[in-house]
């Protein structure tokens, strides 16, 4: 299933509601790698490795810095009713919760190259906590704020903020491009 790009009307909700979508994709992918290795399957390295690549480099530096960076701090100028507010402060809270349960699946995953594959249970533990986190996280950005919040929003701004997004994904291009061709060199 591929996703598509964001178009020049799209949504600033649309998009980022997009973004989690592929976000959920890769969930099911892991919840699937966790089964296996609940069941007593090594896990695959490589899909590990991209998994945990695409979470720092997707989820977190590109979807993460679009909510907190551009789109929140936004929103956290607007006079929200209280019960925005509080959602925002929430998503907003969970940043340093995902940088915890990222570091905690980068360090089981470190434990088990370090000892092989009978250190699953670690990486598992911590597969399952990030994909539980997702799940909660996506369910509350799309079916309790984006879509409303966004009428805190003009058009120009919204276009604006859509502007940054469009920015923000060149520029993690090209660093992902450039860090591909260094590997290699």
């Amino acid at each position: 299933m591929e996703e598509k790009a964001v178009s020049e009307d799209a949504s600033v909700a649309g998009a980022l509601i997009m973004e989690h979508k592929l976000i959920e994709r890769m969930i099911r992918v892991l919840s699937r790698e966790t089964a296996a290795g609940q069941n007593g399957e090594t896990i695959a390295v490589g899909l590990l490795a991209a998994g945990v690549d695409f979470f720092n480099v997707y989820a977190d530096r590109c979807h993460h810095a679009k909510e907190d960076n551009i789109l929140f701090r936004e929103l956290g100028r607007k006079p929200l009713s209280p019960e925005h507010k509080k959602v925002l402060d929430e998503l907003t809270g969970e940043r340093h919760e995902r940088r915890i349960l990222l570091d905690a699946l980068l360090a089981a995953d470190e434990r088990r190259k370090a000892h092989g594959p009978r250190e699953n249970a670690p990486v598992v533990d911590a597969l399952k906590a990030m994909c539980k986190f997702y799940r909660a996280h996506i369910e509350k950005a799309d079916n309790h704020f984006l879509p409303s919040a966004m009428s805190y929003l003009s058009r120009e701004e919204e276009a604006l903020i859509l502007d940054k997004f469009r920015r923000l994904d060149s520029i993690l291009l090209k660093e992902n491009c450039s860090r591909q061709v260094e590997y290699f060199e």
